[in-house]
């Protein structure tokens, strides 16, 4: 089991993919504190063109003006983090990586060769589980640290955050991350194709998955149960990436943060979903024959 997961880490280190995606990271962790400080230079130039005024009267002034938002935000950089985390830009970048990585051993024969090693095939699939895992990992940790770095560069204002609060937050994040990875990666070994398995986890990622949530708890409250408010986005990995926020988080999509019970919550659903995927990786791949 070691030596395969040597060569599998072998693999990761060799792959362009790893580094490309890496770079996104990176970079697209940077995008949500460039448009905050974009916006609250914006905010300070209307508000100073409004001032400076000399067609207006006090009064039309004041009437006019309004306070500054985000003059008045300290900005934090745990509830940046969160914001890059629940718009689901690092969930779309492990998605990507996932498949390209899981596919790569199916489509260039790799897989064949690690058979002759391997007593059971199901030791491959964990052996790739734990790699992609290790990304998602260090995927996660990078955005924070760029978003960090970022944020204390642009903002005079900023601060740290509570970071106890924050590593609640972000474990629960880390497992919800992993177990949608496992998802991808178990949809790659069952149609042994990148297409598909790509669209789904992209569309789960995105607003397309939150609507397709909010949709069938509408049917599901229309004909079971009418009386009460059932919420298919508690149950499912990417719903609950979008909801997992830490309290008084105004820059998070999802406002109110999330209670004991919804981290629990999201925390049973990350376990259940990533050990089925894991499961259903293993069985796919010891029934079906290697091509």
């Amino acid at each position: 089991m070691l030596n395969i997961l040597n060569m599998e880490f072998t693999r990761l280190l060799k792959s362009k993919c790893t580094y490309i995606i890496l770079v996104l990271t990176f970079l697209i962790s940077m995008l949500n504190p460039a448009m905050f400080k974009l916006l609250e230079i914006v905010e300070n130039q209307l508000s100073n063109e409004i001032s400076a005024s000399e067609e207006l009267t006090e009064e039309e002034i004041a009437e006019m003006e309004e306070p500054l938002f985000f003059g008045e935000i300290e900005w934090k950089c745990t509830d940046m983090t969160e914001a890059n985390i629940t718009g689901c830009n690092i969930l779309l970048l492990v998605t990507i990586f996932a498949v390209i990585f899981i596919n790569g051993e199916l489509k260039n024969g790799y897989i064949k060769n690690l058979t002759g090693f391997a007593f059971k095939r199901s030791k491959l699939v964990i052996a790739n589980m734990i790699i992609v895992a290790i990304y998602t990992i260090i995927s996660l940790l990078a955005c924070f640290i760029a978003t960090t770095a970022i944020t204390a560069l642009l903002f005079s204002n900023s601060s740290m955050g509570d970071l106890g609060e924050f590593a609640k937050v972000f474990g629960v994040q880390i497992l919800l991350h992993l177990a949608f990875a496992f998802f991808v990666s178990s949809l790659t070994y069952f149609v042994r194709s990148r297409v598909m398995p790509m669209i789904v986890g992209i569309s789960l990622a995105s607003g397309m998955g939150a609507l397709i949530y909010q949709l069938l708890s509408l049917a599901v409250n229309k004909i079971f149960e009418p009386e009460k408010d059932f919420d298919l986005t508690k149950y499912t990995l990417s719903g609950n990436v979008l909801s997992t926020v830490s309290k008084g988080n105004d820059l998070a999509l999802t406002m109110g943060g999330a209670s004991s019970d919804d981290l629990i919550r999201a925390t049973i659903v990350a376990i259940v979903c990533g050990a089925a995927a894991l499961i259903v990786g293993c069985i796919v791949t010891e029934k079906k024959d290697i091509k």
